[in-house]
């Protein structure tokens, strides 16, 4: 894939239109995400680095994170070979990204693990949406604050502990009529029965 960096914000929202076609409504849209706070997003093959205020302020960690975040996003689009047939769950296409991103962290010693996951979970704010409520896009950025994103990582990492499977595992079941059956054959479990059992660790982690 390709990796493109940009400095200003007019660069990218010439080039992003352009490469991807946008009309002007679409840019204009376009030029209000990454103005408002994006800093990365993988699109097709390529992977989109915006460099202005909203990275400068962040530390070196979190800055790492999204580095890590958009390559996970890039290997779940390769695992699948570019498999657009229905849509992924929201909650582990992002959460899956944020997990592997706090573990690549950790591995290469930006940030501590441990210390990430406490202050994603002393960001939420109660009530706690539900995994199930986390599938579609368009509910899952409708949370506010960090609940969707911190509990979503959660998600990951439990259906790693209780599998022993990668969440971006699910990327390469991509020969299946829905996400549902291709979930089911790479964790053995129908989402019904994850959810079940993530209801049961999140509420004995927040009662």
């Amino acid at each position: 894939y390709t990796v493109l960096v940009f400095v200003s914000l007019d660069d990218l929202i010439s080039t992003y239109c352009t490469l991807f076609k946008l009309n002007t409504s679409d840019c204009a849209l376009a030029r209000g995400y990454w103005q408002n706070g994006r800093v990365g997003e993988v699109k097709g093959d390529y992977l989109i680095i915006y460099t202005g205020p909203n990275w400068q302020n962040r530390p070196e960690h979190a800055r790492r994170k999204v580095l890590f975040h958009e390559q996970t996003h890039q290997a779940q689009y390769t695992i699948s070979n570019h498999f657009t047939t229905w849509s992924w769950p929201r909650w582990i296409a992002e959460g899956g990204a944020e997990y592997i991103a706090n573990k690549m962290n950790h591995a290469y010693g930006f940030a501590d693990m441990n210390m990430v996951e406490r202050a994603d979970i002393a960001s939420l704010v109660m009530p706690l949406p539900t995994l199930a409520s986390l599938e579609d896009t368009a509910t899952f950025f409708s949370f506010p604050n960090n609940n969707a994103w911190a509990l979503s990582a959660l998600g990951a990492r439990v259906l790693e502990e209780v599998t022993n499977e990668s969440p971006i595992a699910l990327w390469e079941e991509n020969l299946v009529s829905s996400w549902e059956e291709g979930f089911h054959r790479k964790y053995r479990l129908t989402k019904e029965e994850f959810y079940s059992i993530f209801d049961t660790i999140k509420q004995a982690q927040f009662h």
